[in-house]
């Protein structure tokens, strides 16, 4: 396809900071911001040159095939050794209180919880399928090529970065044994990204933190 020249490494379109695609507008409900009361939030300051895949996808993909509208990751990084990296930013509150709740308040912030977890795969599942599709690849591309990163607010989720033990030995022998079985160590409430991996090179769910040192770092040396 033609749309898929812009994803190449030498194309300029659509080029954008991973900065500017962390932008988050919404206020603590989850709804835009609009009008003097927006508050811009950026979970990275990072000028790492990225494609803001929302806009590659309105204005190059689904014009040239008529494709309504349909969910999508925030940032596509393009590596110099023609690897590919997804990237999701989720500013807002994921995880499901712990206090003690009615059975029928617990059950509207199980709903609230299920409802970012759908939004997520299906921005995952629908970016996989587009990039299939702009690059006339198979899945094995995704297996070689294509890795997927969900960055967190753990400020606004501390009980997710809680679930993993912040025992040093426990991670490190966690990485490890994910990194051999090829399936991630994933905090609380993730798990199911796993699904994903035998179709992805990786998948990883990281804090803010964690994003600017594990990948943020190693492309800015």
């Amino acid at each position: 396809m033609e749309c898929g020249k812009s994803l190449n490494p030498e194309s300029t379109q659509y080029r954008a900071s991973l900065k500017e695609t962390s932008k988050d507008t919404s206020d603590k409900s989850g709804k835009s911001k609009v009008g003097n009361n927006a508050q811009e939030e950026y979970m990275t300051e990072s000028d790492i040159q990225v494609i803001n895949f929302d806009e590659f996808f309105v204005k190059d993909f689904a014009a040239e095939t008529n494709t309504r509208q349909l969910p999508s990751c925030d940032a596509l990084y393009v590596g110099a050794d023609g690897t590919y990296t997804l990237i999701e930013f989720k500013n807002g509150k994921i995880e499901v209180e712990n206090n003690p709740l009615s059975t029928e308040k617990l059950g509207k912030k199980i709903q609230r919880r299920n409802k970012v977890d759908n939004a997520i795969k299906q921005q995952l599942s629908h970016s996989l399928l587009i990039l299939l599709k702009a690059f006339g690849k198979d899945i094995d591309f995704l297996t070689r090529k294509l890795g997927f990163i969900l960055v967190y607010n753990e400020d606004k989720n501390p009980n997710i970065a809680k679930s993993v033990q912040e025992s040093k030995s426990y991670n490190e022998i966690s990485a490890e044994v994910g990194t051999l079985g090829n399936y991630p160590i994933l905090p609380g409430g993730f798990g199911y990204l796993r699904n994903y991996r035998p179709f992805l090179k990786s998948v990883n769910v990281y804090t803010k933190e964690q994003f600017e040192e594990k990948f943020v770092a190693g492309i800015s040396r």
